[in-house]
């Protein structure tokens, strides 16, 4: 029928032809950088004159399968890079937490960018103008910055991408909006790789790191700063690339970074409380209230000596730890925190006994000094800290050494009918119980506790 044999071969095999050639080959070609796509011209031309002959010889019939590859090069490029981009930032994000650097910028090195944001409308509402200056010395890890060049590779692209790159209607930039997925309605599909990428981050990195944000307090500090480093960076980032667009591209992803770090910090520090808290709270206050009136053998002291030199020296580790990982001021609230913690939990305990003898006074005033004098060494490089300030329950443990080995008289003068330091930090009731607790019921006490419950009028 004078068909030929090559035709009746291409009806069964054309299109399977087609396909390897399009996996096993072109696929393959698909440019890995900006240059090699300018120069692809080549390969469009090979592949126009390879199809042009199955077409004279009848294996196919006018089918343009693999010119229609070639003509959508800028797309497939834009989705092989985004998708590389992606894959290296997924291995960033997994990679270890503590291979760290340092930062620091010089005193001169100042960054102050001012970014008009008046016009974005986040949760909370409008957002003022931002001015940030330059990052406090801390460490961060070395892959987060790693993941900042990823980035700014990213935007890189978009920038070369806003003129066409190849002949033809498409260029980088139409092919990065055509393979975006969701709606930026920020961003308005203008580089959306580097924002996929900060999605990616706050989507999984508190996942891969789990364990060690759990049980590793440098972790939870190092994730803390690397959220900082990424949204210091992205404000400054959608600042220099603002010609990309007409909005701030990371506006709206800068405070669920920051949001991130607080969290895994905040985490970390509720983790340490509920230790230290789990530490003392198998010291009987009780039995050690008793010491002297009691049969003192069956007073556990060195227990209770054993659990608080346990959390001293716990604080003393975090303290070590932290030490030029976290920002200074971050570093100075979290281990106020985690020393108040022990102060406050002892000084509660003491003040709500109902009897205290005399030998056990004397004992938790031994105790109170000996974390008085330990507790601050925990803050490693203290000696500009002043510790009353920065640890709340400070003053409080104070006063107590003092109320408990200290006479009627000198009670009523600290508290200074309700105008003294003894109540500016205990109630009046805290005082009255105290009093109840130190001294046998005279009538001096009782004038002393009338006095003090005159003062509350």
């Amino acid at each position: 029928n004078n068909i030929k044999i090559i035709k009746i071969i291409g009806k069964s095999i054309n299109e399977d032809i087609i396909d390897i050639i399009i996996k096993d080959c072109l696929l393959k070609s698909i440019p890995d950088t900006v240059d090699e796509l300018d120069n692809y011209n080549e390969i469009s031309h090979s592949i126009t004159v390879l199809e042009s002959k199955f077409n004279d010889i009848e294996f196919t019939e006018s089918m343009k399968s693999l010119t229609d590859f070639t003509d959508d090069i800028n797309i497939l490029f834009a989705k092989k890079k985004y998708q590389n981009i992606l894959s290296k930032a997924r291995d960033l994000i997994r990679t270890d937490l503590h291979e760290t650097v340092t930062l620091q910028l010089e005193d001169g090195e100042k960054i102050e960018i001012t970014v008009d944001v008046k016009d974005i409308e986040l949760k909370g509402g409008p957002l003022k103008n931002i001015s940030i200056l330059s990052l406090p010395k801390c460490q961060v890890s070395t892959s987060i910055v790693s993941l900042i060049e990823l980035i700014k590779s990213a935007l890189e692209i978009n920038t070369k991408g806003v003129h066409p790159v190849t002949k033809g209607d498409h260029s980088v930039a139409k092919g990065y909006q055509a393979v975006a997925k969701g709606d930026h309605s920020v961003a308005k599909g203008v580089h959306p790789v580097a924002r996929d990428i900060i999605e990616l981050y706050l989507a999984i990195a508190t996942t891969c790191h789990r364990q060690a944000l759990q049980d590793l307090p440098q972790a939870s500090a190092l994730h803390h700063n690397n959220c900082l480093y990424l949204a210091h960076h992205l404000l400054s980032l959608g600042h220099q690339y603002r010609h990309l667009s007409p909005r701030p591209i990371f506006i709206d992803q800068i405070p669920l970074l920051r949001e991130s770090g607080r969290d895994a910090i905040l985490a970390q520090l509720k983790h340490l409380k509920d230790e230290i808290i789990e530490n003392l709270s198998d010291i009987d206050w009780i039995s050690l209230s008793d010491i002297g009136v009691v049969d003192s053998s069956n007073v556990d002291i060195e227990s209770s000596d054993k659990a608080i030199n346990r959390v001293l020296h716990q604080l003393n580790r975090i303290g070590k730890l932290w030490y030029n990982v976290l920002p200074r001021n971050i570093y100075e609230k979290s281990m106020a925190t985690l020393i108040n913690t022990l102060i406050g939990y002892i000084v509660d305990s003491i003040v709500k006994l109902e009897d205290i003898s005399s030998d056990s006074a004397a004992r938790f005033n031994s105790m109170l000094s000996n974390i008085e004098d330990k507790a601050p060494l925990a803050i490693q490089d203290s000696q500009n800290i002043v510790i009353h300030v920065v640890v709340a329950s400070w003053q409080r443990m104070k006063m107590l050494i003092v109320v408990l080995v200290a006479g009627l008289q000198d009670i009523l003068e600290q508290w200074s009918d309700g105008k003294g330091l003894l109540a500016h930090c205990y109630s009046a009731d805290e005082i009255r119980n105290l009093i109840r607790a130190l001294f046998q019921n005279t009538e001096r006490r009782a004038a002393a506790i009338a006095k003090i419950r005159d003062s509350e009028v």
